[in-house]
């Protein structure tokens, strides 16, 4: 099996769509060269919500784990145990990762395919390489004035992710508190550098050894001892270089080292990545699993920092996508910063993977002078500068053998253990200070350096500046919010507050706060190291009226983790008390507001009601309406005083009573949720209602406007459409009606006709009445013709004018012409106006429709040519009719004629 490529992208995610998937032209590209290819799989994290600290819970592992299991078998179609237990030139399970959802995998075209067919994988990445990155430093960075003051990072860790740390070198003696493995075997590509070439160690005493050096008796490897001097750096003791007679020390020489070896041998691609054959490369997946494992192991390493002097690419912004980027964020969260050098490329607007994941710290490298190297990487990206030109510190030893030696090396993955080890010295001084606090404490303390030719400006670590401001000021009380319930004014018995300090604070218990106007007690729930929750319940809380404050107690002893005792206890804006009312609300009155006399032919009625104070949750679902279908609305006069008015269905002639009741499922409450506590008074509370018939109808046809119908009981009624109509008055029960129309529409003008015009009013209202409007229409026709006889051969023409001289439009208005035989070849055309429209042009006898608006015309002009015949007089007839369903009472005016009469003058030379 043959590797595709020397340089591989770091983040080539493949697009997954429902029930399919096309591979990216990457993974597309690798598989032409070779039959399967290391991937690693992105697998749906169902828990992807779930506090971190939760997700990380053994069980919760256990059971992502399994899931994982689960898809990969039945996208694959294989049991997860013939896939771990596969050779190295087979399809398999390379790795799985507890506290990120992705795994390691070795797959074929097909496989991959199968998998991004599983609505459960997210992305599949190609398993990406990378090589690694590549005295006087301690008091330019002001690491020696802290060892000074005995603060040399002791009772914390760094992890060195690189080619293994030499664990017989005097700097790291007695110093290496764990070693590890995680390294690959891929058919015709790697080999491990675990020992025995296993995948994994955790349990080998020097597992994270630095790899065959120069010197060995073994083969050397390319690349193999950086991670050996980048560890010196970071954590070395005091050591004696034997050449120069120099005295060497890292940042942090008292700082445990957790050795990872990350990389793995290669016999060929070495050339790409500027190495001898053989080379060290370190896949991305060993890199995921040797970050899983630290982070799963933290607390009993007391992780710090991490190093990662590895890389390369040319991102030129966040690569968020990239597979380590769970992880790096996860441990960042949880306290453990990771340090990962720009890269060595001297690009001034981009920097390498994994140093474009933004949580990751990402560092420069600058000179002795504070002038960044001409190799560093620039871009917005980095985080921070440190020393990285010709830096000495440990060599391996040959053959695991004394003496230990040193060698001056430049690089970012000089400056990156700069930063790591800063960053355990200041955490041991400072144990509960967050990643962010420390980076934050070390950029703005750092020594401004611009980089050239960007011109970003970076801090250049100054680790003792960032020690004196880390946390140098008193913590105080950033809020006071009424958490439970939000609301000021309430009736429950245990209110919170939401507490939140202006940094992480310690020492805080119930005794620490004053609570004023109830005899209830105090508990703390504790949200966070910066948040916490105060409840007051017990005591008369139940029962108690009046104002309950929360304050602090004289004596309260809450601090920070650096000591420095809660200052300022008055927040800007605190909601400090809460308001509690117990009591419940009584309705006091329910009486007729409008009409007040309880006998009644109103049509509208309002009753108002009044209670002993503010309710809220009150509409009018909450009242019965009795005796009518009237329908009620409802409006407030003020907080405890509200109207209720009927009115619209059968009130206008209803005969009964009609009342209003408070709902068996009323929710009236007051402003705090006390709910009603006295029912209605039983007093005025009923209307009696005496009313007669109302008269209406409908009116059809109406196209004009100015309809205006009455009444005999006096009501006028304009009409704007069709419709029903519905007079004002209501006619007594037994009395007479009669309706009336008073005025025809005008513009159109119609006439307008009432039948069940009249009546006697009775027990229900009268809708029958019904007024048609009927549409007039005028049209006139005209023909007149140039010629006064008609000489055999000869051509004349006609001229018919069709006019509307009615008030409405007319559509399809039908125009006739049929010639006598005696006219022949002839032809026309319409000339329309004011509106109207017609067909252009056409021949023979016309027989058109057309359509006329009121005062409109068409106008045709025919032309035709006289055929032999006898000598008579001829006849042309020209029609105008409307159509046959227009509704009117007058049809004499929807059509008109007209003819025209000519001699002719035929001589003997005309046949018949």
């Amino acid at each position: 099996m043959t590797l595709i490529r020397t340089i591989l992208p770091a983040a080539l995610l493949l697009a997954v769509t429902a029930g399919w998937a096309q591979i990216d032209p990457a993974l597309s590209q690798a598989l032409e060269g070779s039959e399967r290819v290391p991937v690693i799989v992105a697998i749906e994290d169902t828990g992807g919500s779930t506090e971190l600290n939760r997700r990380l819970q053994p069980e919760a592992m256990a059971a992502r784990l399994a899931r994982q299991d689960a898809i990969i078998e039945r996208a694959l179609n294989r049991p997860i145990a013939e896939l771990e237990t596969a050779s190295a030139t087979e399809s398999r399970l390379r790795r799985r990762f507890r506290s990120v959802p992705l795994v390691s995998m070795l797959l074929n075209g097909a496989e991959i395919s199968a998998l991004l067919a599983d609505p459960a994988v997210t992305s599949i990445v190609l398993d990406d390489l990378v090589a690694p990155a590549s005295d006087g430093t301690m008091p330019l960075i002001g690491a020696s004035a802290l060892h000074s003051a005995g603060l040399t990072g002791a009772g914390v860790s760094t992890a060195i992710l690189d080619t293994g740390v030499d664990h017989e070198h005097p700097m790291f003696a007695g110093r290496i508190i764990e070693s590890v493995c995680f390294s690959s075997n891929v058919d015709e590509q790697s080999i491990s550098l675990c020992p025995g070439a296993a995948e994994e160690d955790l349990t080998t005493p020097d597992a994270g050894d630095d790899c065959a050096y120069s010197g060995d008796s073994t083969t050397p490897i390319g690349g193999c001892g950086h991670g050996t001097h980048v560890a010196g750096i970071a954590a070395g003791a005091a050591f004696v270089d034997p050449v120069g007679g120099a005295t060497l020390i890292g940042v942090a020489p008292s700082a445990g080292i957790v050795a990872v070896q990350v990389f793995s041998r290669f016999d060929s691609l070495c050339a790409g990545f500027g190495l001898s054959t053989p080379c060290a490369l370190s896949y991305t997946s060993d890199q995921i699993a040797a970050l899983d494992w630290l982070l799963i192991n933290r607390a009993s390493l007391s992780l710090a920092s991490a190093n990662m002097s590895l890389g390369g690419g040319q991102y030129t912004g966040y690569c968020n996508t990239d597979p380590r980027f769970g992880v790096i964020s996860n441990l960042r969260d949880l306290g453990v910063a990771t340090a990962i050098a720009s890269g060595n490329s001297g690009f001034n607007n981009a920097v390498g993977a994994p140093g474009c994941i933004e949580p990751a710290i990402t560092v420069g490298a600058t000179n002795d002078s504070d002038v960044v190297a001409s190799f560093s990487n620039s871009a917005t990206m980095i985080d921070l500068l440190a020393p990285g030109v010709a830096i000495n510190s440990a060599e391996p030893t040959i053959d695991d053998t004394l003496p230990g030696r040193a060698r001056s090396i430049s690089g970012t993955s000089m400056a990156t253990p700069h930063v790591a080890g800063a960053i355990a010295l200041l955490k041991s001084a400072h144990p509960n200070a967050s990643v962010d606090q420390i980076e934050a404490a070390l950029a703005s303390t750092g020594v401004p350096v611009t980089e050239s030719p960007s011109g970003l400006v970076r801090p250049r670590i100054r680790v003792d500046l960032a020690h004196a401001v880390i946390d140098a000021t008193p913590p105080g009380v950033e809020s006071i919010l009424r958490l439970s319930p939000s609301n000021e004014f309430t009736n429950v018995a245990s209110v919170t507050w939401r507490v939140r300090f202006t940094e992480v604070v310690e020492n805080v218990t119930a005794d620490d706060f004053l609570v004023s106007g109830t005899t209830g007690t105090v508990s703390i729930g504790q949200l966070s190291a910066q948040e916490a929750d105060v409840t007051v319940s017990g005591g008369d809380m139940a029962s108690v009226d009046g104002v309950v404050s929360l304050g602090f107690a004289v004596g309260q002893d809450i601090q920070d983790p650096a000591g420095n005792p809660l200052d300022d206890t008055t927040p800007i804006g605190a909601n400090q008390s809460y308001t509690l009312d117990h009591t419940a609300p009584i309705l006091n009155g329910f009486v007729r507001f409008s009409p007040s006399d309880e006998q009644t032919d109103a049509d509208v009625l309002v009753f108002e009601l009044s209670f002993s104070e503010a309710v809220t949750s009150i509409s009018i679902d909450d009242f019965d309406i009795v005796g009518t279908t009237a329908v009620g609305s409802f409006m407030p006069v003020n907080a405890s005083t509200y109207q209720i008015t009927l009115s619209g269905g059968d009130l206008a002639d209803l005969n009964g009573t009609v009342g209003l009741n408070l709902s068996f499922s009323q929710d009236v409450r007051d402003t705090v949720g006390n709910f009603l506590g006295t029912v209605e008074p039983a007093i005025d509370e009923t209307y009696s209602i005496v009313n007669g018939a109302t008269v209406g109808g409908a009116v059809t046809g109406l196209v004009g406007t100015g309809l205006r119908l009455q009444n005999n009981g006096g009501d006028d009624l304009l009409v704007s459409g069709d419709g029903p109509f519905v007079f004002g008055s209501v006619v007594p029960f037994g009395d007479s009606y009669e309706v009336t129309v008073a005025t025809d529409p005008s513009e159109p003008a119609q006439r307008c006709e009432v039948t069940n015009e009249s009546g006697q009013a009775g027990m229900t209202p009268i809708d029958n009445v019904q007024v048609d409007c009927r549409t007039i229409i005028d049209l006139s026709i005209s023909i007149s013709s140039d010629a006064a006889v008609l000489e055999p051969g000869a051509g004349l023409s006609y001229v018919i004018t069709v006019i509307n001289q009615g008030p409405v439009a007319v559509s399809s208005a039908r125009v006739t012409n049929l010639l006598p035989a005696e006219l022949v070849d002839a032809s026309w055309v319409c000339m329309p106006s004011a509106g109207s429209v017609c067909a252009m042009d056409g021949f023979g006898s016309i027989d058109e429709l057309v359509d006329l608006q009121p005062g409109g015309q068409v106008t045709f002009l025919l032309s035709a040519v006289a055929a032999v015949g006898e000598q008579h007089v001829l006849f042309n007839v020209a029609e105008v009719s409307a159509p046959g369903d227009v509704l009117e009472d007058e049809v004499s005016n929807n059509s008109a004629s007209d003819r025209l009469a000519t001699d002719s003058a035929f001589d003997d030379r005309f046949e018949p």
